[in-house]
């Protein structure tokens, strides 16, 4: 049986940023491709890009999946926190028509022995205007707006490190804490974009 790769190390896991507070991954499984086993230890979140059928196996048991109801849209966020206490080895199969692609963003500060339930709570961040919390757990804290051709949010900062993600072709930028910013759209059609605090 193939040995268990850590998931940035995982080749279809692209690791596209790497300091002491975060990975960035960019994951693409072409149609009818399985990744490696590996193993995720760490909270992560995810931004999907392009979305497609899959099956999931745990290391040692059978395949999942996939489901039969209709396929995510691009632009769904979720996270999974319980890495951070129960980590999972797993491998995936792509097995629907499309390219699978995420950005996923996983919080490397939280300690190997950390426990999610007694997490001190973490500094707010107003939100630009116009954007809307979405996800908000121990580990992550999430934003989504659209901009107009041409607009721009009001100028913010956070009090985090944080990864804002354009779900219409995975463009991302990672932004220190306490970086005043806004966003602009440059563009002719209107721009929709997810900002992750890491927490």
């Amino acid at each position: 049986m193939q040995q268990a790769v850590p998931v940035h190390e995982e080749p279809r896991h692209h690791l596209v940023f790497n300091d002491d507070v975060a990975f960035i991954l960019d994951v693409q499984i072409p149609p009818g491709d399985t990744t490696l086993y590996h193993t995720h230890a760490d909270p992560i979140f995810y931004v999907s890009i392009g979305t497609s059928r899959t099956r999931s196996q745990v290391m040692g048991r059978d395949w999942v999946g996939p489901g039969a109801g209709p396929v995510s849209s691009p632009g769904r966020v979720f996270s999974n926190i319980r890495y951070a206490d129960r980590p999972v080895t797993h491998r995936v199969n792509n097995v629907g028509d499309g390219l699978f692609r995420l950005i996923a963003v996983i919080n490397r500060g939280h300690g190997p022995a950390a426990d999610s339930a007694a997490r001190s709570p973490r500094p707010a961040t107003v939100p630009p205007s116009g954007f809307d919390v979405e996800i908000d757990n121990h580990w992550f804290r999430s934003f989504r707006g659209t901009l107009e051709p041409g607009a721009s949010s009001t100028l913010h900062r956070h009090a985090l490190p944080v990864v804002t993600v354009q779900v219409a072709d995975g463009a991302w930028v990672f932004q220190k804490a306490d970086a005043e910013h806004s966003l602009k759209n440059p563009g002719d059609a209107p721009l929709e974009l997810v900002e992750i605090e890491i927490r």
